[in-house]
């Protein structure tokens, strides 16, 4: 009896199942490529870059680091996951196109107006909501937006 892997388990070990996990950070974003071999997964490749801050520029720059990844292998990777800086985002149009570059929790704009807000309203949103009330959260960066 042989014990050799089957040629489609071999195949499956040169050509295994790939995913993509993207993470877009404050500072760097990181592309990885992932293969699944014996139901492990496994890096593959990986490209790192400055976080850039036009959006058209790091759509552009996730692609190529995709691209570069991606182009030798026999087949395109079956999922592609993001993950993002949670207290960061674009401020889009009525068309859903970018109106500006990213806005950052690191920017720290929002410092001022939150130290503005009474005591007893912060303790209140954290009451209610569950969330530490920070400059960092969002709320103040959306409410400080709607200001500009």
């Amino acid at each position: 009896m042989s014990t050799a892997a089957p040629p489609a388990f071999r195949d499956r070990q040169r050509d295994p199942i790939t995913t993509i996990g993207v993470d877009i950070g404050s500072t760097n974003t990181k592309v990885a490529l992932l293969g699944l071999f014996e139901g492990s997964p496994r890096e593959l490749g990986i490209r790192s870059f400055r976080t850039p801050d036009a959006p058209a520029e790091l759509g552009r720059a996730v692609l190529a680091a995709i691209h570069g990844l991606t182009s030798t292998r026999p087949r395109s990777p079956v999922a592609v996951g993001i993950a993002s800086m949670a207290e960061s985002g674009v401020v889009l149009d009525d068309d859903a196109r970018p109106v500006g570059p990213l806005v950052r929790w690191t920017a720290g704009a929002s410092a001022p107006l939150f130290d503005a807000i009474d005591a007893n309203a912060l303790r209140d949103l954290a009451e209610a909501t569950g969330v530490p009330a920070t400059p960092k959260v969002p709320l103040a960066t959306w409410h400080r937006l709607q200001l500009e």
